[in-house]
């Protein structure tokens, strides 16, 4: 099967670009779009140009933390009906090459140029052309990552930013993205950068590396939190379930998925009777930071993984009531 040919086309900065393709005297200068800048300004950038951008300032920032950071940075409203005219001029070019145009916001599109080859050359040489057809019609300049997948094509197309083109070879695209930093993956914010660090993923390799049980037990988690949340939490569900000889305790489960992340298990402490859940709830917190994890937001999700890894591993020792799900 014939591998397909996937672009996508960012423009760069547009909503900046925009203003300063309008006006020529602030070509050079920080931009920011959003509303009036102030210490008392309200509302959040919209855009930056790459001028602002050298000052930290970026998309979603308050206007007010823009301000503070480039105060003698121009700061315009949005022109919403000069972005889309700009934004159609854009998606009319790129479907000249091929009617598989898939706009994903204002200013990006994927494209499928996998049969376009016999009329305009293969995916780099239509990348070119459809970059100077923009540069010379809209007056704007745009990022283009070419490959196999629109994945790899959308976090190609933000590496050589502004005015890039990344191509990544059919069958190149696992060591390409290995050694990138886990936020460029698509839709991993710093939330869940954060959270990924806990397990030592600090790369998109790192995640290709763990093992599919913990990769399966972090796609899973999320259903998990609340109940764990409750046992956590002391009261019936908390005794009956853990110290009993009748389940399995969430130490043993932190061992478990100890072992498979390559982290030190914890120490195994004395055994306690069933209704001690207080003492038993310290022994988790205990052996979370001796798996050098801090008391954070994040450990209850670590703790469902747990759960649901020793559940796809020895699915014979898990033994979670039901009311407690």
């Amino acid at each position: 099967m014939t591998a397909r040919t996937i672009l996508h086309v960012d423009l760069d900065a547009f909503f900046a670009a925009v203003e300063q393709r309008d006006r020529p005297e602030l070509r050079g200068r920080p931009v920011v779009v959003g509303g009036a800048g102030g210490e008392d300004a309200r509302g959040v950038v919209s855009a930056a140009s790459y001028e602002a951008r050298r000052f930290g300032i970026h998309s979603a920032m308050s206007l007010r933390e823009a301000y503070r950071r480039c105060p003698n940075a121009v700061f315009l409203p949005v022109a919403g009906r000069r972005y889309q005219a700009a934004s159609r001029e854009v998606m009319s070019i790129l479907r000249r090459y091929t009617p598989a145009v898939e706009p994903i916001s204002i200013d990006e599109a994927f494209l499928d140029v996998t049969g376009s080859a016999a009329l305009f050359g293969d995916g780099p040489t239509i990348a070119r052309r459809i970059k100077d057809d923009i540069r010379a019609e809209v007056g704007l300049t745009a990022s283009v990552g070419v490959a196999s997948t629109k994945l790899v094509a959308k976090i190609a197309s933000d590496l050589r930013k502004p005015d890039g083109l990344v191509v990544v070879p059919v069958g190149n695209e696992a060591g390409f993205l290995a050694p990138l930093p886990i936020g460029r993956l698509w839709g991993v914010g710093e939330k869940t950068a954060t959270a990924l660090r806990e397990y030592s993923v600090r790369t998109i390799g790192d995640l290709a590396a763990l093992p599919i049980a913990v990769n399966k037990a972090l796609d899973l988690a999320d259903a998990h939190v609340r109940a764990v949340e409750r046992l956590l939490d002391g009261g019936e569900s908390l005794a009956a379930n853990l110290g009993t000889g009748h389940g399995v305790t969430v130490l043993e489960l932190l061992d478990s998925i100890a072992r498979v992340v390559n982290r030190k298990p914890p120490a195994t402490p004395a055994p306690r009777r069933p209704g001690d859940a207080p003492a038993l709830v310290a022994d988790n917190r205990l052996a979370l930071r001796e798996l050098g994890w801090a008391p954070t937001r994040g450990i209850d999700e670590i703790i469902a993984s747990a759960w649901h890894w020793h559940a796809e591993i020895e699915p014979k020792h898990f033994q979670l009531r039901q009311e407690a799900i």
